[in-house]
């Protein structure tokens, strides 16, 4: 899982999750940056449209983020929820090759205007 890619990263990101809503921006913009990069996390489909009370959302309150915001990456233990910023320095963070590959892959101003256009 993970391997290769438009940029050829390599490694094993299995326990990486995402979770969040696809029509939400800043899960599309994680999800399209992650798959770039040849990491396919573990996409957990959480319906914002849903009401709050929803038996899928109380189970995510209770289970995985009380805050019940997203996106929310999930890698081991460790969870980022609700902030795209913050959620691309931990994964260029902890899989030091992402930021590399990433940047040679997409130049600095048109990695900014993906990320607007995900938005």
């Amino acid at each position: 899982m993970g391997n290769g890619g438009l940029c050829g990263v390599q490694g094993d990101y299995s326990e990486l999750k995402l979770y969040g809503d696809y029509f939400n921006a800043d899960t599309r913009t994680a999800l399209n940056i992650l798959m770039i990069c040849g990491i396919t996390p573990k996409f957990i489909q959480i319906d914002s449209l849903q009401d709050a009370s929803s038996e899928q959302r109380r189970k995510y309150r209770k289970n995985e983020n009380p805050a019940d915001c997203f996106p929310m990456l999930v890698h081991g233990k460790f969870k980022i929820m609700s902030n795209i910023e913050h959620i691309m320095k931990y994964i260029e963070n902890t899989f030091p090759q992402v930021k590399e590959t990433l940047f040679d892959c997409i130049q600095g101003d048109n990695f900014k205007r993906l990320v607007r256009w995900n938005q």
